[in-house]
């Protein structure tokens, strides 16, 4: 099939589905321009403190574990990198080090490791490389973020071409988590196993969208199918589903059509929001504003 990378700055750690596929996590580490010359081997260690004091490597009190070897590269535009797939991490007696996997369940884990990189020109050197030698950090965050709560009141939406979903990200503990909503198949039902996203992924600080157009569910005017609120946080991590808002189609044929088709509307006066009708709530402000209009018209041609 298809060969998708995607590639991500490092600062947002290691995820759940990085654990799940690590031969396939690839790290690309780019050595600082100000060593010199650049060596042609990396050894790797990792552990919680800095590896690069042979103590932590070699004698009684190991407290780090060895990785892989590697070579840097010297190809053109790859100069100075060398890159190691998350599974070099994850062999031997410390492999739940990094990602604890069993069963094929990755267990809830946030911590932070140091990588050193020993620059040597001798494969598996563990001598005292005194300043040759570069360390980095490696953030690991397997927990998923909480669902976000959605009020009472918001998990019942109707529209034509879109409705808006909105939930509380208070609700939601995560430092700056962004949010999605995904498929929850039909109303009062349960949800898939893995829901299809039907929105992007928001920007932080934000508690609602217009999910449009309706047509991404599938649905014809009088059907219903249901949607779930999803938070995402920092790392990556998708976490579980919120309550189920029901999402109906109706038919808005009318006042909003004809609207439609007047070439001299803006957005600032049209009360269909530019792109078709959603169903307000009684007493909404929109909805008061153009019955007074209607009403208004009324007695005034009773009066006359």
């Amino acid at each position: 099939g298809e060969e998708v990378t995607d590639v991500e700055d490092l600062v947002r750690g290691v995820n759940i589905e990085d654990c799940m596929s690590p031969d396939n996590t690839i790290l690309t580490v780019t050595i600082d321009p100000t060593v010199t010359p650049v060596p042609p081997n990396v050894d790797l260690w990792y552990g919680v403190d800095d590896c690069s004091p042979t103590t932590t490597r070699n004698g009684a009190d190991v407290s780090c574990a060895h990785a892989t070897n590697l070579r840097v590269s010297t190809a053109d535009g790859e100069e100075r990198t060398f890159q190691v797939a998350l599974s070099a991490f994850m062999d031997g007696e410390n492999a739940n080090d990094f990602c604890e996997v069993d069963g094929g369940t990755v267990a809830s884990m946030e911590a932070t490791r140091i990588v050193t990189a020993l620059y040597s020109g001798t494969p598996m050197d563990i001598n005292d490389v005194g300043e040759d030698y570069g360390n980095f950090p490696l953030i690991i965050d397997t927990t998923p973020p909480a669902a976000p709560t959605v009020s009472e009141g918001a998990r019942e939406q109707s529209g034509d071409t879109r409705v808006s979903i909105s939930w509380d990200r208070g609700s939601v503990s995560e430092n700056n988590p962004r949010f999605q909503v995904v498929d929850g198949g039909d109303c009062g039902g349960e949800p898939p196993s893995s829901p299809a996203a039907v929105s992007g992924i928001t920007d932080i600080a934000v508690d609602s969208l217009n999910l449009s157009p309706l047509d991404d569910l599938g649905l014809a005017v009088g059907q219903q199918a249901g949607v779930h609120v999803v938070a995402i946080d920092q790392a990556g991590n998708v976490g579980a589903l919120s309550e189920e808002i029901c999402v109906t189609r109706v038919s808005t044929v009318g006042f909003c059509d004809v609207l439609a088709g007047d070439a001299g509307r803006t957005m600032d006066n049209d009360p269909c929001g530019g792109d078709g009708c959603a169903v307000s709530t009684p007493g909404s402000g929109r909805g008061r504003t153009w019955l007074l209009l209607v009403v208004t018209g009324l007695l005034w041609l009773r009066l006359r």
